[in-house]
């Protein structure tokens, strides 16, 4: 009889005895539904962060490329190595540039994933690499970058 009375929650499985009630954790498909439902609210967040006039994230990847390519044009070429190289070995200068490196490539790398999230990576005539040919390159310079 309590086999007949056993929820969902509290099963008794073959193999176990009726004192063993296997008590299971609260609602999985609860659990789902809030993750999926955050994980919605974080995309549409990032679409309006993207795509929203409101929104500074156009201007402050602009700028970030202007600053970068500043930074770039204080390489120290009077100090190369064997390839004609700029070289790290004598320069702050190009030591400072080539860790300010690492920062502007996780900036793009972030920028080019908001991006995807925002619009879709190639499917529809809005995604990332088909709404704007500078995506496409943006894309490749990321990619480029670690390859």
């Amino acid at each position: 009889m309590r086999n007949l009375l056993a929820s969902s929650q509290n099963r008794i499985h073959p193999g176990q005895e009726e004192n063993e009630v296997n008590v299971s954790s609260p609602n999985e498909s609860d659990l789902w539904i809030q993750l999926l439902t955050r994980i919605d609210e974080v995309e549409k967040y990032i679409r309006w962060l993207v795509d929203s006039p409101d929104s500074y994230f156009n201007s402050i990847t602009l700028s970030m490329i202007v600053l970068n390519s500043l930074v770039l044009a204080c390489t120290d070429y009077s100090n190369v190595d064997e390839n004609y190289q700029p070289s790290s070995n004598g320069s702050t200068r190009n030591t400072l540039v080539e860790i300010s490196e690492i920062f502007f490539i996780l900036v793009f790398l972030i920028e080019c994933i908001f991006k995807i999230v925002a619009f879709g990576f190639i499917s529809g005539k809005t995604s990332y690499l088909r709404r704007d040919s500078w995506n496409v390159m943006d894309f490749l310079v990321v990619v480029a970058r670690y390859v």
